[in-house]
């Protein structure tokens, strides 16, 4: 399945999943994200971004967030590795044109 087809398969469903299903779905997320980042050539700055931090802090407190936060988060995720996806493919598209 998709990254992000799983990611918004686990916000919809965030309150039957278990902290550990949930902290295996954050760095799924925090990995997508930090490879998306090395194939952009652009590491730090993913590494940086608001939703990578989130997404470290929540993976040592998954007990404390709510489901809501939770779906946030997920959901800010799947948007970021979305942004990543389009510019990987212009960048492909850049590469490949005569």
């Amino acid at each position: 399945m998709d990254v992000v087809a799983g990611l918004v398969h686990a916000a919809n469903i965030a309150a039957k999943l278990t902290d550990s299903e949930k902290l295996m779905v954050l760095t799924r997320a925090y990995i997508t994200i930090q490879e998306g980042g090395e194939a952009l050539g652009e590491v730090e700055a993913t590494a940086d971004s608001d939703v990578a931090v989130d997404i470290i802090t929540s993976t040592g407190m998954v007990a404390q967030l709510s489901d809501e936060e939770f779906k946030t988060l997920l959901l800010e995720a799947a948007d970021q590795i979305r942004d990543i996806k389009i510019a990987l493919d212009r960048k492909r598209a850049r590469l490949s044109a005569p």
